[in-house]
């Protein structure tokens, strides 16, 4: 059985999806470590000021939980608030980003399923 703490795995400073300055993506499993529909399992961490740019998803449903930290999540064009316990749900189609507008690190906890 794979076991992994999401907290030991380092990530990679990128620029996610045309977003505003970079973010820590760590690949806690990748798609070739999973067995089902499962795309991938990952932890990114935005940092002040950043974003993950609104984009859509075509053949995946990707959910994001929100660990740690403060933003503004946009689906669909709509802007919410979201913090610590909100999960959101990118369904197939659906344009999603989200953005850090505060002062610490916001950590969210993200997989994606793929829809066929």
């Amino acid at each position: 059985m794979p076991l992994r703490n999401i907290y030991d795995v380092m990530g990679k400073e990128n620029q996610v999806r045309g977003g505003d300055g970079t973010c820590n993506e760590a690949a806690v499993f990748k798609n070739d470590e999973l067995k089902t529909k499962l795309l991938g399992i990952g932890l990114t961490t935005i940092h002040p000021g950043a974003s993950i740019g609104v984009h859509p998803h075509d053949d995946n449903e990707e959910v994001y939980l929100i660990l740690s930290g403060q933003g503004i999540a946009t689906i669909d064009g709509r802007e919410q608030r979201v913090g610590p316990g909100h999960v959101m749900v990118n369904h197939p189609g659906c344009t999603h980003g989200l953005r850090n507008d505060g002062d610490e690190e916001l950590r969210i906890f993200a997989f994606a399923v793929a829809t066929d």
